[in-house]
């Protein structure tokens, strides 16, 4: 496992540097001419859609060399047990991402606390954790839609849009952002295995389907913030009975009304 981990580290060292040098350079640029800790929240949102797109396309990068029918069958086909082959290639590509993404972003709001007079305080450093953590929540999703192979796949980007998409300080969006990350990892290492074309099952299938069992009217293109809120509690309610989550609070009457008229027959989601 060790072996593997570093040769996966290897294998992307050079890109992680090269983007990480480029990442340090382009916030230097840009905190000259505006504050980059003080932004608006459309050009915030903007940002993060940046690097969650950059995670997704190093899993794209990643796994698309290796879903070949010969070289998934060398990945997997080895002396080491399926989750230390997963765990090998998730941790090494956590570790790039936060040589390429954490430390830059680190060093930029240290250098802004310590070369200037602006404000700093903990959220700003904590919007760094936040930072790596959504690229590592886009590159578990790329992983799984590059692995899984299937059109359908694509739903799983909902996961975190529904769960991460609200307006709270980072204290508060750093444990939705947690358990979005370790269900996402549940669900990219349901498909890590050597028939890929087999479906998912258990609470991975439960997960990529929720959004198409809850309400037909919304399917893959959630727009009702009552769907939203239905989803998210059932989410955590997986977490919680599977991977021993927090309890999840009672839902209120309103969203128990909603649960009860749109579930579809399926007692998974019951």
């Amino acid at each position: 496992m060790r072996d593997f981990f570093l040769s996966e580290c290897r294998r992307f060292r050079n890109a992680a540097l090269i983007f990480a040098a480029v990442h340090l350079l382009l916030q230097l640029f840009i905190n000259r001419m505006t504050d980059i800790l003080q932004v608006r929240r459309e050009l915030h949102m903007l940002i993060l859609g940046v690097y969650m797109t950059a995670g997704m396309a190093f899993a794209l990068v990643q796994f698309g060399s290796y879903r070949q029918p010969g070289r998934w069958l060398w990945l997997l086909h080895r002396p080491l047990a399926r989750g230390a082959v997963f765990g090998s290639v998730a941790l090494a590509s956590a570790l790039l991402i936060v040589v390429a993404v954490g430390v830059p972003a680190l060093l930029t709001v240290a250098s802004i606390d310590t070369l200037s007079a602006r404000t700093v305080d903990g959220r700003h450093y904590a919007m760094v954790l936040e930072l790596v953590l959504l690229t590592i929540i886009a590159w578990l999703v790329g992983s799984y839609v590059m692995i899984n192979g299937r059109r359908s796949a694509i739903v799983v980007v909902l996961l975190p849009y529904l769960m991460l998409a609200q307006m709270a300080s980072v204290y508060v969006r750093l444990l939705p952002a947690v358990l979005c990350l370790a269900l996402l990892a549940f669900i990219a290492y349901s498909t890590f295995k050597p028939d890929r074309a087999a479906p998912p099952s258990g609470m991975a299938l439960v997960a990529t389907a929720a959004p198409l069992q809850l309400d037909p009217d919304e399917g893959h293109n959630p727009r009702k913030p009552m769907f939203r809120a239905a989803y998210s509690h059932l989410l955590q309610r997986l977490l919680h009975e599977h991977l021993g989550g927090p309890a999840v609070p009672a839902a209120t009457p309103e969203l128990a009304n909603y649960l009860a008229q749109t579930l579809q027959v399926n007692t998974a989601l019951k």
